[in-house]
């Protein structure tokens, strides 16, 4: 019944040019200049059944309004999990998981969204709902339409369903919280662990300050977090050579976290943007993982030059976080030299949190991008008349 009455309301949007926002848990609509120039806000929670799950196949359907964590429950009780782990779970429904391609510190091992969903069903502007992919993994017919919407925040139509693949819960997982004096010297531990035959699942930098927030720190160190994840006679070796690793580069302390602790540290890692929203404006800087340190260095060096107090942290195989506070001026001077850096570096800088001074102030994507067309004409085709979330990508598309 929630699906017909969504289908009868973007007829009609559709029909009369309402402007439409589709709206989940709302974990992301501080990224761009609220209210939105809309006419109509659609809430889809509603939507949060299962609707096939197949322990046997590791595949499990549900409607989009299901939150991550609620989904997450379902599964622990058959040893599954669907390994995304976006910020605020709780919330975070998994249509705007899909929508916003939102990924936390798993990514470094299980990848984002794109490499787990399998099918979807998405209701066009006019109330055409669409399919594409399936319930079974081993599926090749026609287009991967699904992998379409996936950071479309919600400009091309409504997802009212989803299908993903699954994983069983390791059997041991353990994390290292290791301190060090700077945040190079933890780097230099970072770094190497990329390129060898460990399989960490999750590695983390946080600074004194977020490292404080993540309820870990004195407020004087550097932390490096490595989780490892798998039988128990594997992560006992990788643990042991991750120490070894450590000491080598000036580890300070070293404390290991396991079950119910270790679970609400990384709860806690997870929301840090969340987090951090209320310290300051949270930018993300995704660059290549051998240039974390050097990208610190330039955040640090740049929010010193304008007077503007940072914190930051980083997640290894996907971006540097960086919350800056103060007055409106000198943070938009420190996000636009952060642009710059970053451009020149061939990766990108969005803006995740915006405070209410910068509103309208500080364009969240800013730089052009080379596919802004490619995405200007899919937006025409499947949303002619630009009433589902006008205005919220690249270039107001």
């Amino acid at each position: 019944q929630a699906v017909e009455g969504l289908a009868r309301t973007l007829a009609r949007a559709s029909a009369e040019g309402l402007r439409v926002s589709p709206r989940g848990g709302n974990t992301t609509t501080e990224k761009f200049i609220p209210p939105f120039d809309v006419d109509l806000n659609i809430d889809l929670t509603r939507l949060n059944r299962v609707i096939e799950y197949e322990p046997a196949d590791l595949t499990v359907s549900v409607e989009a309004g299901m939150t991550l964590a609620s989904l997450q429950g379902v599964l622990r009780a058959r040893r599954q999990f669907l390994p995304l782990d976006p910020p605020q779970p709780e919330r975070a429904t998994l249509g705007g998981i899909i929508a916003t391609n939102a990924s936390g510190p798993l990514r470094l091992r299980y990848g984002t969204a794109r490499d787990w969903l399998i099918g979807a069903r998405v209701m066009l502007a006019d109330g055409t709902l669409v399919r594409g992919g399936g319930r079974v993994v081993k599926n090749v017919a026609g287009y991967d339409m699904p992998k379409l919407f996936i950071g479309s925040q919600g400009t091309l139509g409504v997802i009212v369903e989803v299908t993903f693949k699954l994983m069983p819960l390791p059997a041991c997982s353990r994390t290292l919280a290791a301190r060090f004096e700077t945040h190079a010297q933890a780097a230099q531990v970072l770094t190497p662990l990329l390129r060898s035959t460990l399989l960490p699942s999750a590695l983390t930098i946080l600074d004194p300050l977020t490292a404080t927030y993540a309820g870990l720190a004195d407020g004087a160190h550097y932390t490096l977090l490595a989780q490892f994840t798998g039988h128990e006679a594997a992560v006992a070796r990788q643990t042991r050579e991750f120490e070894a690793r450590g000491r080598e580069q000036g580890l300070v302390e070293l404390a290991p976290l396991e079950g119910e602790p270790e679970d609400a540290l990384w709860l806690r890692v997870r929301n840090l943007p969340a987090t951090l929203g209320a310290y300051g404006a949270v930018v993300e800087l995704s660059v290549l993982p051998s240039q974390l340190d050097e990208a610190a260095q330039a955040v640090q060096a740049a929010a010193g030059e304008h007077d503007v107090p940072c914190a930051l942290f980083s997640h290894a195989g996907q971006s540097l976080w960086a919350a800056l506070r103060g007055e409106a001026a000198p943070v938009i001077e420190v996000v636009a030299q952060l642009r710059e850096w970053v451009a020149a570096r061939k990766g990108w800088l969005v803006v995740q949190h915006l405070p209410a001074p910068l509103k309208g102030r500080l364009d969240p994507w800013a730089l052009p991008r080379t596919d802004r067309e490619i995405m200007r004409l899919l937006k025409t085709q499947f949303d002619p008349q630009g009433i589902l979330n006008p205005g919220v990508l690249v270039g107001g598309i």
